[in-house]
């Protein structure tokens, strides 16, 4: 997160006509905003990916990446068994712990933080610092297995999924580890282990 006292550095890079235009274009009709200030928003995104000079993007672990529709996401995750969705989850939460681990930085406001700027959600925050994850950011399965790697840098037992919570053990101790703090709401998921506070 860019901190609002943060010291800022000039920099100067010579671009050409045509990505001129194009930042143009973009700061003008896509996020009306002023042209430095979305330089510099595309500046941050060095936090979570890098761009070689033939245009791939690559992740801090080396691997590339590619952009894509939440919708196309979306889309996959739900036509796919709990089992699949929760490896993508683990996955996902896997990259942004590997950054947090090449950073120095394993702090879970950071990796939020991190996640953001990947476009995948922008979590809610209560006043007792307990972070509420949207719904639109996937299906339940595939949440709890992205939130358990984030949190706990492991990979959530196979147990937990939702087709296998059929037994009341089950259940109660899935409600232990994953059940919803007191002040969750109706549009967004809630892990009592997904807090801000200090570990006791």
């Amino acid at each position: 997160m860019l901190k609002k006292n943060a010291k800022r550095v000039p920099i100067t890079v010579r671009i050409d006509e045509e990505l001129e235009s194009v930042l143009n274009y973009v700061s003008e009709n896509l996020l009306f905003d002023k042209r430095g200030n979305i330089i510099r928003n595309y500046l941050r995104l060095a936090d979570v990916l890098g761009i070689r000079n033939d245009g791939t993007i690559t992740g801090y672990n080396n691997r590339l990446l590619m952009v894509m529709k939440h919708e196309t996401l979306q889309n996959i995750l739900t036509s796919v068994d709990p089992e699949l969705q929760a490896s993508i989850g683990d996955s996902m939460a896997l990259y942004i712990n590997d950054i947090c681990r090449i950073k120095g930085n394993s702090a879970l406001d950071y990796k939020l933080d991190l996640s953001n700027k990947m476009g995948w959600f922008n979590p809610t925050i209560d006043s007792e610092s307990n972070v509420y994850i949207p719904y639109e950011f996937g299906p339940e399965d595939y949440v709890k297995a992205f939130c358990y790697r984030l949190r706990h840098e492991k990979r959530m037992e196979a147990k937990f999924l939702s087709n296998r919570l059929t037994s009341d053990k089950a259940k109660r101790e899935n409600e232990k580890i994953f059940g919803k703090g007191d002040n969750a709401t109706s549009a967004h998921y809630s892990f009592k282990f997904m807090h801000l506070r200090e570990e006791d």
